[in-house]
């Protein structure tokens, strides 16, 4: 009973061949980095999200508002929902963000691309500017790449992490 109506966001990426699928419900996130440019591919379930899609809100009001978390779509084990279910054609070396909330609403677009674009250990970069910003809630960040499975140096390329 001490956990009734709680729920969980989830976001999951499964790399087949030459296809990302992409399950998505809540406001974890999915972006699709292809060299220099990055792209949301999965969409906020939030009361924010729809506002800003039906043009009340611009992208500056939702920064700071006290709702910007109000989920509208979560796993709580009932028949009410629907996740976003999304298929991508990817190449080598196509790389995939997936992130909570706790990087996502700390850290702006434009300042989790930069961190993508400069290389070198881009979870520990991030990590580190949202723990810089405060960290106000938990994060949890999985960086991907679509690599050659016959080419095991490159199946630890990447990792993950949470703070």
């Amino acid at each position: 009973p001490e956990f009734s109506g709680m729920g969980t966001t989830l976001t999951a990426l499964f790399l087949n061949g030459s296809d990302a699928e992409l399950l998505h419900i809540g406001d974890s996130r999915c972006y699709y980095i292809k060299k220099d440019k990055v792209q949301q591919l999965s969409h906020d379930h939030t009361v924010m999200q729809e506002l800003l899609d039906q043009g009340r809100l611009s992208p500056d009001e939702v920064a700071n508002h006290p709702q910007r978390s109000l989920l509208t779509q979560v796993l709580m084990g009932d028949a009410q929902i629907h996740p976003m279910l999304f298929v991508k054609d990817v190449k080598l070396g196509d790389r995939f963000l997936l992130c909570s909330d706790g990087l996502s609403s700390v850290l702006s677009e434009q300042e989790i691309n930069k961190i993508l674009k400069t290389g070198g250990d881009v979870i520990s970069n991030l990590l580190a500017a949202v723990r810089d910003a405060g960290a106000p809630d938990n994060v949890t960040i999985i960086l991907s790449e679509v690599v050659d499975i016959n080419d095991a140096s490159e199946l630890t390329k990447y990792g993950a992490a949470r703070g």
